[in-house]
């Protein structure tokens, strides 16, 4: 047998029910799938028992046979689904007529295979059933959580702090497609937190390995292919011992390749062989390793775009594309700015006893701020204020010193008008100053200090403006 059609190709969690009069053939279908790794199966000899059989216990696949004395399977085809819509039935006979297959199809049938049955084809037709199966459980499971209101296991996501709704929903979705065996692809700008999000799916899919992280960005195909999969001894110059690679670390649990986006296209192919075939091998090895770990990936790039330029594989970008993630910016989850702040504060103060607060105006200020640099930005800018804190509170002085609130206010207000803006419509400079010293007084929640900053004058200046 091929081994394009091998043990690790079939989900051993599959149940098949094989219906046919034929003892013998029954063995040998039985026989069949048990080498291929298919471990629930049903033999079924008597066609007339067969609705009680389907009633009584849910199978993903039945291998049905057409002929069985005055029983014709494809009569009982719609009666199986009926009982069992998401069940994929799979025809067998020695007839090969187009009015039968035509008959079987329209019946709802997933396949049809002629006796005698060749192996290959066979277990083909096994892993496309599977393949439907598996996405029908995927809608099912999906549809349940994003209506559900309740997360099944909140704690798997407490390393994410948050009160978005957008990414409670994204909770949601994780929940429903972290067991899958398909690969996850998470999409997300520089500092949005990808990591920690692929460590909240490593947590919701209960593998039970450990959680390994790789960054791609800027490998060269060699290092990636050594990292990865790892080499054995003699396999190039300094190789002196045999090295197990990241996924070898990752087995039964989750590997996390970051910026895939920069992968070379020899990685690019070796990647998908990876998600297609679940097996690498090791450098100088002409021996396959299987893996068994949850592939998630992720990147900060547009592949779409990538593909368009001839930057990245197509047919790889569909294989990742299974189950997309996109983690939102900062910007678009400043409800979640309190909670962060607090908690930064808290990480990064040294005297753990000390109740360090920030000053109101802040949050303010941070929600007019774009965060170019995301959660990892906001971190950073926390943790700089912790170091220089002097008494109870930290100083707004760290992070006015970094945003640069004025530019981008002014930026904003200069690209408000339109170029053929009607003169009628025209606002004056006293007008525009107005407009712009009534926002800085918004931002600083009318402290008169903290506006004057922001508009780069001075306290006395804005006074007498304001009058």
């Amino acid at each position: 047998m091929s081994s394009e059609f091998n043990i690790q190709k079939i989900h051993s969690e599959l149940s098949i029910l094989i219906v046919d009069d034929e003892e013998n053939l029954l063995l040998a279908l039985e026989t069949i799938l048990l080498t291929n790794g298919v471990q629930k199966i049903k033999t079924l000899s008597n066609p007339k028992e067969l609705t009680k059989v389907i009633e009584s216990e849910h199978y993903h696949i039945v291998l049905l046979d057409e002929n069985m004395g005055s029983t014709h399977g494809s009569d009982l085809i719609s009666s199986i689904i009926c009982h069992s819509p998401a069940t994929q039935v799979i025809m067998l006979t020695a007839e090969n007529s187009v009015n039968l297959v035509v008959k079987c199809m329209q019946s709802g049938a997933a396949d049809y295979l002629t006796k005698p049955v060749n192996e290959t084809r066979l277990i083909a037709a096994i892993i496309n059933a599977g393949k439907k199966v598996t996405m029908v459980d995927e809608f099912q499971r999906i549809k349940s959580y994003l209506t559900g209101k309740e997360l099944e296991h909140p704690d798997d996501f407490n390393n994410i702090l948050t009160e978005s709704d957008n990414v409670i929903n994204l909770f949601k979705y994780i929940e429903s497609v972290s067991k899958t065996p398909l690969p996850i692809l998470l999409l997300g700008e520089t500092g949005a937190g990808k990591e920690v999000f692929a460590k909240s799916i490593h947590n919701s899919s209960k593998q039970k390995g450990d959680f390994v992280a790789f960054n791609a960005a800027g490998v060269d195909d060699h290092f990636f292919s050594d990292t990865l999969f790892g080499h054995i001894k003699g396999s190039f110059t300094n190789a002196s011992k045999d090295r197990p690679g990241l996924l070898k670390k990752a087995k039964g649990g989750s590997i996390f390749i970051d910026e895939i986006g920069d992968l070379q296209a020899t990685s690019q192919i070796k990647l998908l062989r990876l998600l297609q075939e679940k097996e690498y091998f090791p450098l100088g090895s002409d021996q396959a390793e299987f893996c068994d770990a949850k592939i998630i990936c992720a990147t900060n790039k547009n592949l779409e775009e990538e593909v368009k330029a001839g930057n990245f594989r197509e047919d790889l970008y569909y294989r990742l594309n299974s189950h997309t993630i996109k983690i939102p910016p900062l910007r678009d989850r400043l409800q979640d700015l309190e909670i962060l702040v607090s908690h930064f504060i808290n990480k990064h103060q040294i005297n753990k006893n000390k109740n360090v607060l920030f000053p109101k105006q802040l949050i303010p200020i941070l929600s007019h701020y774009k965060f170019p640099g995301n959660v990892r930005e906001l971190e950073m800018m926390v943790a700089d204020a912790v170091a220089m804190v002097k008494g109870n509170t930290i100083s707004l002085e760290p992070f006015l010193s970094k945003i640069e609130i004025i530019k981008n206010s002014n930026k904003k207000e200069l690209t408000s008008s339109e170029d053929n803006q009607s003169i009628e419509d025209f606002p004056s400079l006293k007008e525009i100053e107005k407009s712009h010293i009534q926002k800085a007084m918004k931002i600083a929640e009318n402290n008169q200090s903290l506006a004057s900053r922001l508009l780069g004058i001075t306290r006395q200046t804005l006074n007498k403006k304001l009058k």
